[in-house]
């Protein structure tokens, strides 16, 4: 995404299909973090991050993947992460990225900023329903995970600061 700068554009797509949007391993600034759809990393370093990613894509019909290698886990499991079911869109400019870890996954090799340009174009004249609730409903799930959040992060940061001081 930072190579194309469709970071706007990525944040314009999912605000239109009222989708969470996470980043993925080694991706780089999809979005700003404090955007009302930003929802976090998806977790790729321990024995559960399969399980953890299989159970977070069970609840999409469709996963759009932008600019980002799909799925790489230290600690793989053979069978598919992606329920039946689920739709993979695989974005990249690097055709070699392009279903390497997901067989089957719809790609489209071009640069993301343009391909996110194309598919606002369509989009953006019939959004999809229930796109405002989603986006109504994620941004704030993801408010209260920031407020109940920010205090330990606030005097974890105070704590520091007066130990350096001593």
């Amino acid at each position: 995404m930072a190579l194309s700068d469709g970071q706007a554009e990525l944040g314009s797509l999912a605000e239109l299909l009222g989708a969470p949007i996470y980043s993925g391993y080694s991706s780089e600034v999809n979005v700003a973090s404090d955007h009302p759809l930003m929802c976090g990393a998806l977790p790729n370093t321990s024995a559960t991050a399969p399980s953890v990613t299989t159970n977070l894509l069970a609840r999409h019909d469709v996963v759009l993947a932008v600019g980002t290698p799909l799925f790489r886990f230290v600690f793989p499991r053979p069978e598919s992460l992606v329920p039946a079911g689920t739709t993979v869109i695989q974005i990249d400019l690097d055709s070699w990225e392009i279903g390497k870890n997901l067989p089957g996954v719809l790609g489209i090799q071009g640069d993301c900023r343009a391909a996110l340009q194309g598919l606002l174009a369509r989009l953006e004249p019939r959004p999809p329903a229930g796109a405002a609730e989603r986006v109504k409903t994620i941004s704030a799930e993801q408010e209260q995970k920031r407020s109940q959040a920010w205090p330990t992060i606030a005097s974890a940061g105070t704590r520091r600061r007066s130990r350096s001081r001593a």
